[in-house]
């Protein structure tokens, strides 16, 4: 087990105009790294999650406590320096990928408990990965197996279990589980379908996945059951919107780009973030029924530079997290802190922005333990 302690830097880029608007925080990243940092999850509580780099050939997962500093969640004892934290839910548990002798591991890191290694499904290599997690801390995400990736549900009680997949398919993964134990993900055999497994573990593909869609993944699903991710029809790759009993909804794409788009994650009030291709790349959005696409980068006025590539989580206060390009093409985790919202906790306490524009840094001391990585076989 390997403790870490670092200083992180935060800035503030804001925001003035009317609702509807975000204020930028920087991040930071870990010291001796090359300049690059991502956040991929983000709780009720403002605490976010991610990873960082610590030298040119590793990255450790990261943990921002709201209103505190940065902290390394380090690796397993045997691993390699290299982890990833992917999800937090709102009592603290962290799930990602750290490494051991084997290659990549699903983990879980607790505040105050040692970095736990969730295991490996049998008869494959003994890899694994965890992508999300419940309030229970119920953990979801894939396993190699004898046939290849598999999808599992671990949790303290049981340990992990493999959740199968469509009658005839060799391969699943897991990605994303709400508080009521559904589970959603992708069965592949011929073709990638999006599918989702209930409480008790039986699995079916979702309402929308007919001979029309060639390709289709869900990447998360909230507590009224609606699931977002990405499917492919004649009109390209694009993120969607479904809700059971209804229509699936196409979320679009930006113009004069590649007719792509991906939808990661979506909160209890139907708001959805994720990344589309533009005419310079790939951009983030947030999508609503109300609102329709929006670019992220429209909706923050002081960017400092930053093109905002990545929205990877929202929390319910619509608080969300990702990655952004800076001028000099480093990626940097940020967050994005509605205007409007003054009463819940909104993540690292952030510096401002003077009007000269000249940075003022903060440097704000943090503890805590732990680690992780993000490969298994196909």
């Amino acid at each position: 087990m390997r403790y870490f302690v670092w200083a992180l830097s935060g800035i503030l880029f804001t925001a003035h105009a009317s609702a509807g608007t975000f204020t930028l925080i920087d991040l930071g990243d870990l010291p001796g790294g090359n300049d690059f940092s991502y956040a991929r999850g983000v709780n009720d509580n403002g605490e976010a999650v991610g990873y960082s780099s610590t030298t040119q050939d590793s990255q450790f997962g990261v943990y921002w406590p709201s209103g505190g500093s940065m902290t390394s969640l380090g690796d397993l004892a045997d691993g390699e320096n290299t982890s990833d934290a992917y999800a937090i839910s709102n009592n603290g548990h962290i799930v990602g990928r750290g490494t051991n002798a084997n290659g990549s591991r699903a983990v879980m890191w607790q505040q105050g408990s040692p970095i736990q290694d969730l295991g490996a499904l049998a008869g494959g290599n003994g890899t694994s990965i965890a992508d999300d997690v419940n309030d229970s801390g119920q953990a979801v995400g894939y396993s190699s197996t004898g046939d290849g990736d598999r999808a599992f549900l671990w949790d303290q009680a049981t340990g992990m279990v493999n959740l199968g997949t469509l009658d005839g398919d060799r391969r699943s993964q897991a990605h994303g589980i709400n508080n009521l134990g559904q589970v959603v993900g992708r069965s592949t055999g011929s073709r990638h379908q999006a599918v989702i497994w209930d409480a008790s573990g039986d699995i079916s593909t979702l309402g929308f996945v007919d001979g029309s869609v060639t390709f289709s993944t869900a990447n998360a699903i909230n507590d009224k059951g609606q699931v977002v991710g990405a499917k492919t029809t004649g009109t390209g790759n694009r993120a969607y919107f479904y809700e059971p009993g209804k229509q699936v909804v196409d979320i679009g794409d930006f113009a004069g780009g590649l007719d792509s788009s991906s939808a990661e994650a979506i909160n209890e009030n139907g708001q959805v973030v994720g990344l589309s291709w533009a005419d310079d790349g790939y951009r983030a959005f947030l999508w609503d029924e109300t609102n329709g696409l929006q670019d992220l980068n429209d909706l923050v006025d002081d960017s400092n530079g930053w093109v905002l590539r990545r929205a990877y989580d929202i929390n319910n206060s619509g608080v969300i997290v990702g990655a952004a390009q800076r001028p000099d093409s480093t990626f940097r985790a940020f967050m994005l802190v509605p205007d409007e919202d003054t009463g819940t906790p909104s993540g690292p306490a952030p510096v401002p922005l003077p009007a000269s524009g000249v940075l003022i840094f903060a440097s704000l001391m943090g503890v805590m333990a732990l680690k992780r990585s993000r490969s298994t076989n196909a």
